[in-house]
C-alpha cells in the first residue's frame, strides 16, 4: 500500500463515515491444506441511508484508466447488512504482487516475488446503472489521528506467500519532511486476504514529521464502514 492511497483515504474520511458490526470469518480447510481465512465478508452498515435495492460488488476501478472489474456482487438490503462469499471467487486480472504493493524488493523479504493477485474494492451500484455511484470501505474505530486507527484492504493471492521486514521511505508532504516507517509482516493464504495497515507512532516537531506504520492480515480493534459517492 502506498504513502498516497493512506493520504486519500484520510481525506475521504471527512465527507461520510458510517458504523458497522464485524462479523468473524471462518477458516476453509481443504485436501490440499488450509486456505484463505478469509471466506465471506458479513457488516452491517448501521446508519444506511441510500435505500432500497442497491448493488453491492466486489471489484476493482483502475487507477488511470477508471475501467471497472468486478468479481462478485450481492444486495444490500434496506438496513445496511450485506453478504459477499469469496469461496469460488478468483479476479481475472492477477498482477504480481510486488507491483500491486509497490513493494521496496531490495528492502524486504518476499517468500515468493512471482506470486500473482488482485485487490478488491466494494463498489455500490444502482441496480439501473453499468458504473458505481458509490465505493465503500472499513476502518477501525479509533480516531484516524490516534494511534492503533487503521486501514483495510482485500487482497487475492494465487498461493500462500509471505512478507516480512522493514522499509523507510522519505517524502515531502504539504512542505513538511515526512519519513515513513513501513513495518511488514504479511503472511498470505491462496485466496482472499485482509491487509490491516495500522499507524504504530506519529511524531511532529518543527517541518519533521515521523510516522510509522505496520501491516498485518488481522485487526486487532473494532472497525467501521464509510461510503463515499465517486463520479466515473
Amino acid at each position: 500500500m502506498e504513502k498516497i492511497r493512506i493520504l486519500i483515504l484520510i481525506i475521504i474520511l471527512s465527507i461520510m463515515i458510517v458504523g458497522c458490526k464485524k462479523e468473524s470469518n471462518i477458516s476453509n480447510p481443504s485436501a490440499e491444506g488450509e486456505k484463505s481465512n478469509l471466506t465471506f465478508i458479513k457488516d452491517t452498515i448501521e446508519n444506511w441511508t441510500l435505500g432500497k435495492r442497491k448493488i453491492l460488488k466486489l471489484g476493482l476501478i483502475a487507477n488511470t484508466t477508471n475501467a471497472i472489474t468486478e468479481y462478485v456482487s450481492t444486495t444490500i438490503d434496506s438496513n445496511g447488512i450485506f453478504f459477499i462469499s469469496l469461496d469460488q471467487v478468483k479476479p481475472s486480472n492477477l498482477t504480481s504482487i510486488v507491483q500491486i504493493e509497490n513493494l521496496p524488493v531490495s528492502f524486504i523479504n518476499i517468500s515468493d516475488p512471482n506470486v500473482k493477485g488482485a485487490l478488491g474494492e466494494m463498489l455500490i451500484y444502482n441496480p439501473d446503472t453499468v458504473k458505481p455511484s458509490w465505493m465503500a470501505a472499513c476502518i477501525s474505530k479509533i480516531n484516524r489521528d490516534s494511534i492503533g486507527s487503521y486501514t483495510l484492504d482485500f487482497l487475492y493471492v494465487e498461493s500462500n506467500m509471505d512478507i516480512t521486514g522493514t522499509f523507510v521511505g522519505y517524502s515531502l508532504v504539504d512542505g513538511k519532511n515526512d519519513t515513513v516507517t513501513y513495518n511488514y509482516d504479511l503472511h498470505y493464504k491462496a485466496g482472499w486476504n485482509k491487509i490491516v495497515c495500522t499507524l504504530t507512532s506519529r511524531t511532529e516537531y518543527g517541518l519533521n514529521v515521523n510516522e510509522s506504520y505496520h501491516f498485518s492480515n488481522s485487526e486487532n480493534s473494532d472497525s467501521e464502514w464509510f461510503v463515499w459517492f465517486i463520479r466515473l
